[in-house]
């Protein structure tokens, strides 16, 4: 592998297009100052000691093929030429292909990390699988941009990739989530760094556990005991309108069924004793002493400059502090 290129490959590397940036936020996997949220739904499931992350879900496309749906209904009341729902249905017809074949390929084994051994297990589709050290896992955020009559407009996508081990090719297994703006794929990729650096509980519950294991009666009910009235009104005329009536009983059904990891992975996923469990590198944990010894630094330069200006001796106490610790 390219040198110059591997050093690229780390948080704080930019470029910058005219309709395109890009910039990395790992590795090193150090806090990105955003609050966990998983967005798109990658985190499938976790506990105390792995994480599995997928995108393989229809609901992301469940939404534009409801409303196609119910646009189709709308124009057959109103109207009884049969013109306009022939090219509905033509439009439709390639999702409801994809569909049909989602539901019969069986799921594809997700990507699973290991807090206490630090490491990512990759499954590919042709029986190949390696083994990822975490440190080495990157995290790329990448921003499109589009100028209209409303101005700038950007989307922005989270790119998780599991280098190949073998460093003499640069290949690696990329997943990638569209998360709308830089801050949310910041958020999202929070969720997998918070469960591997820090406490697992912090990281938000899995896919299957918050939505795929429930039925849509309870996931209903939840919404209503969750919000009050008029707000679960809405939120649930959201999930019938973006197509969760009938996405969700797909993905229990599959999920339920279909899905499964292969031995190995099941065997590397035990959990071993805790004096066994991988530490951070030295390097790694430099580079956190030192994004901490940072953020204490601005803390007092923030305090320092609420301070009244007529209290000079409390001003200058937090600068004597900052000198000698940092």
């Amino acid at each position: 592998m390219d040198t110059k290129q591997s050093k690229q490959r780390q948080r704080g590397w930019k470029r910058k297009g005219f309709l395109e940036s890009k910039y990395y936020i790992a590795p090193p996997p150090l806090p990105t100052d955003q609050k966990p949220c998983d967005f798109r739904g990658i985190v499938l499931q976790k506990n105390e000691v792995f994480m599995d992350l997928s995108t393989h879900s229809i609901s992301s496309g469940a939404g534009p093929l409801t409303f196609f749906i119910f646009l189709s209904i709308f124009i057959s009341w109103i109207d009884n030429e049969f013109g306009i729902e022939i090219l509905l249905f033509l439009i439709m017809l390639p999702s409801l292909i994809y569909i049909i074949k989602w539901c019969f390929r069986p799921v594809p084994p997700p990507f699973r990390l290991n807090r206490q051994k630090r490491e990512a297990y990759i499954v590919l589709e042709d029986g190949r699988h390696w083994i990822v050290p975490w440190e080495k896992v990157r995290a790329l955020v990448s921003e499109s941009h589009s100028y209209g009559s409303a101005g700038k407009q950007g989307m922005a996508g989270l790119t998780i990739s599991f280098p190949n081990p073998d460093e003499a090719v640069d290949e690696g297994v990329p997943m990638v989530a569209a998360c709308g703006d830089e801050k949310d794929c910041e958020a999202q990729w929070e969720c997998i760094r918070l469960f591997m650096e820090d406490d697992p509980n912090k990281a938000p519950e899995g896919y299957m556990e918050r939505v795929i294991n429930k039925s849509f009666l309870v996931l209903v009910i939840d919404i209503f005991r969750e919000n009050s009235f008029g707000k679960a009104l809405w939120e649930l005329f959201l999930s019938i309108l973006i197509g969760e009536w009938w996405s969700h009983p797909l993905e229990h059904w599959k999920f339920k069924n279909k899905f499964s990891v292969p031995p190995e992975m099941e065997e590397w996923s035990k959990p071993i004793p805790e004096h066994q469990w991988e530490k951070r590198s030295p390097e790694l944990q430099q580079a956190f002493d030192q994004y901490y010894a940072e953020q204490r630094r601005l803390s007092w330069i923030i305090m320092s400059e609420l301070l009244p200006l007529d209290n000079v001796s409390a001003k200058q106490i937090v600068l004597d502090y900052d000198r000698e610790v940092f």
